[in-house]
């Protein structure tokens, strides 16, 4: 049985998280369509759309700390979480400027919050909270306290602290940053144990994964995460097997944080001078408008990003 080399490649990786982009996007579309009155297109996977997002992040940072080690781990708060919030803060101010445009009223208190991604301004926040909390807590496990079980403890805390301000959706994929960093760890005897029994396991998850998304839709917490993780492995137990090659999807994994953190620009603001036009006619224009203009701004994003 041949496997693929490079399965959590780059090439590979974002050719898969282009996709998972793309029904991001049709998601957050889909919410000013049913907000308009028109009808709402349930996207059976649900917050496990996100979930490969998480996974590759956390077995990234767990590959780049095996390489560059102590260099590689004292440059997260800096290379990690500072760039992240800049330029996701950069995005906040943009969208503070549209809801003045547009007469929509927030409050002083919403905008420092929204900074920090703990509220919106009209735009995504919850992932960009979610993946610096993940980079800020291997970064103490790994180099503050340098003792790698207290990722368990830290995961544990957010998971029993979360539900207590925000709904599900915050916490219900974050597990699978930790499986990422996991899996990194345990390569070389996790890709043991699947190329030998890879029929059974990935018959095993494939089922698995329906059946949890199709009869368990409304799971929560850990049920969830439990969902998001072996929704996780079967992608991963596929790709091991069945190579993934497409520049496009490529594209769109490779640009992966302007495609999610200024989708909803062009969407708010049609939605602001023609809501009605979600439920008519004009929606299939209006999603062709959105797309390009955020794979757009995708492309010029590199002349405003900052770097550190």
């Amino acid at each position: 049985m041949t496997f693929v080399e490079d399965y959590l490649g780059r090439y590979q990786c974002d050719t898969i998280k282009g996709f998972f982009i793309l029904l991001v996007f049709a998601s957050h579309f889909m919410q000013y369509v049913a907000e308009a009155g028109g009808r709402a297109v349930n996207l059976f996977i649900g917050q496990c759309m996100v979930a490969p997002f998480l996974f590759y992040s956390g077995y990234g940072v767990m590959e780049s700390i095996k390489a560059k080690g102590v260099a590689y781990i004292n440059d997260i708060p800096r290379r990690r979480i500072l760039t992240t919030l800049v330029n996701f803060d950069i995005a906040v101010v943009l969208f503070v400027v549209l809801s003045i445009l547009i007469g929509k009223s927030i409050t002083a208190k919403r905008v420092l919050l929204s900074l920090v991604g703990w509220e919106s301004v009209g735009n995504s926040n919850w992932y960009i909270f979610v993946i610096i909390l993940c980079y800020a807590m291997a970064y103490i496990s790994e180099g503050v306290l340098k003792r790698p079980y207290v990722r368990y403890l830290l995961f544990a805390i957010a998971l029993i602290l979360l539900p207590l301000f925000k709904p599900s959706y915050w916490y219900d994929t974050m597990l699978c940053f930790l499986v990422g960093m996991i899996y990194s760890e345990k390569k070389v005897a996790i890709e043991n144990l699947c190329k030998r029994h890879w029929p059974v396991l990935s018959t095993i998850s494939v089922f698995a994964t329906l059946l949890l998304l199709f009869r368990c839709p409304s799971l929560r917490g850990i049920g969830s995460n439990i969902k998001a993780i072996v929704f996780v492995v079967t992608i991963v137990l596929c790709t091991m097997r069945f190579p993934i090659r497409n520049a496009s999807l490529q594209w769109c994994g490779r640009h992966l944080f302007p495609l999610y953190i200024y989708q909803r620009l062009p969407m708010v603001t049609l939605f602001s001078l023609d809501p009605v036009g979600f439920s008519t006619w004009r929606m299939p224009l209006y999603l062709i408008i959105s797309l390009a203009v955020t794979i757009l701004i995708a492309m010029f994003y590199p002349k405003w990003q900052v770097k550190f």
